[in-house]
């Protein structure tokens, strides 16, 4: 899924068509995924930069057949540990950006925040005295604090409230997103656990 969203479909073709069948060079592998060889070479480049197929060099020495000294073959491979520990070192890298930006996000918001939280506990204060006095009768005492109470809900001005919204969503998706890193973390961790007992 990671190779997909980054490099799209191809490249998953040649990711897969490594993993089955490891040590092609390029040329067996655009005749293996029946890629071009521009888009073949352009994705197995994207790939070995992002860590994702590794490369092997086996010189070959001059002889009667091969005249030029200084030619070598590529073999592409896929280690699924090395790349997963990669993937597991970007996925802890994403993670602290969200916690930082969520964190950011409070921090530049807790005035807001702080007047949100003391309108809330103001409310909750009136709302209990309301009761108290519906509760003994006394109809004069709550119609004023009924009063107090509805001046009290309109302290949060509509561009407040508006802002809180947008940092609940932000806040929302963040977190949303740290739960999807913190199972893909363990899923990762799970593989490599299991791939060191099976070595």
């Amino acid at each position: 899924a990671v190779i997909r969203q980054r490099l799209g479909d191809k490249a998953v073709r040649v990711f897969n068509a490594l993993s089955e069948e490891p040590n092609l060079t390029q040329a067996e592998l655009e005749s293996h995924v029946l890629i071009g060889g521009r888009d073949c070479k352009e994705l197995l480049y994207r790939l070995l930069v992002d860590g994702f197929v590794h490369c092997a060099e086996l010189s070959r020495a001059a002889d009667f057949m091969n005249p030029r000294p200084n030619t070598a073959y590529y073999l592409f491979h896929v280690n699924l540990e090395q790349t997963t520990r990669k993937l597991l070192l970007n996925m802890h890298t994403y993670q602290d950006r969200l916690l930082t930006r969520r964190l950011a996000e409070v921090a530049t918001n807790r005035r807001l925040l702080d007047k949100r939280q003391r309108v809330k506990e103001l409310l909750k204060n009136l709302d209990a005295q309301i009761s108290a006095a519906d509760s003994a009768g006394n109809s004069d005492a709550s119609a004023e604090l009924s009063e107090q109470r509805a001046q009290a809900a309109q302290l949060l001005t509509p561009p407040e409230r508006e802002q809180l919204e947008t940092l609940k969503r932000s806040r929302t998706a963040l977190r949303a997103g740290e739960l999807l890193l913190e199972e893909n973390i363990f899923l990762y961790e799970l593989f490599l656990e299991f791939a060191s007992q099976h070595n």
